[in-house]
């Protein structure tokens, strides 16, 4: 049976909508729900997840509503944010998804089904896949990280973001100032410990369930992951 993703739309403008939803009524890959308004109140209420989200802003609050809210409530979707280049500055400090794919207006409609299809193609990279990691294995799906004889402890969002940034890279490292921007969305050159908080908590599990701290390594500037 063929894989069906759910699409969240944000978009208010009515014609945009119908004119996406006739070319993806094609397709029965997806599963969607429409919001013509961009507020909170409606996704406290929902009892379903989003694979993809297309979000469409036009002012910077929409873009405030996207960095505060969405990301609230959706960080661990893929997202596909349509913005004009006067905002292209400010994305740059929010808060990264699972995957993030900028494009920039005006955006012709075949081109924007083209790159829902791309973006649900690249979905099944890690949410299905374990990795094994030292004596352990992660799963991706239910977040969790079991040894050879059965212990199993589960893991924070950011943690598993952190160790899927790091596995995207391997066996290349990411600084301190690219992961803290990739996972928290920090400018440059912030001052926390937030990252280091973060790896000593994870290096911790990785003691306690896989009897080895040494799974995330430190040299030449960066952190990667030792697989």
């Amino acid at each position: 049976m063929e894989q069906r993703y759910r699409l969240f739309i944000f978009e208010y403008n009515e014609n945009i909508v119908e004119a996406l939803q006739e070319i993806i009524g094609e397709s029965h890959n997806f599963l969607t729900k429409n919001f013509l308004t961009h507020g909170e109140e409606e996704l406290k209420n929902l009892d379903v997840y989003p694979d993809l989200i297309l979000f469409n802003a036009h002012d910077d609050r929409d873009i405030d509503f996207f960095s505060t809210v969405i990301v609230k409530y959706f960080s661990e979707a893929s997202v596909l944010l349509m913005i004009n280049d006067e905002h292209e500055k400010k994305i740059t400090s929010m808060p990264v998804f699972k995957k993030i794919h900028v494009l920039y207006k005006p955006v012709p409609i075949n081109l924007l089904f083209d790159s829902i299809i791309h973006a649900s193609g690249e979905l099944n990279t890690f949410d299905k896949k374990d990795i094994v990691l030292g004596k352990g294995i992660i799963n991706f799906q239910d977040k969790s990280l079991k040894n050879n004889f059965g212990k199993k402890i589960y893991l924070t969002d950011k943690e598993i973001l952190l160790i899927k940034s790091l596995f995207e890279e391997n066996p290349n490292s990411l600084t301190k100032n690219q992961l803290l921007q990739k996972i928290w969305g920090y400018a440059d050159n912030v001052k926390t410990s937030t990252l280091e908080t973060h790896i000593y908590r994870l290096r911790k599990k990785f003691r306690d369930v896989l009897e080895d701290d040494s799974l995330i390594i430190f040299e030449n500037g960066g952190y990667r992951i030792k697989l």
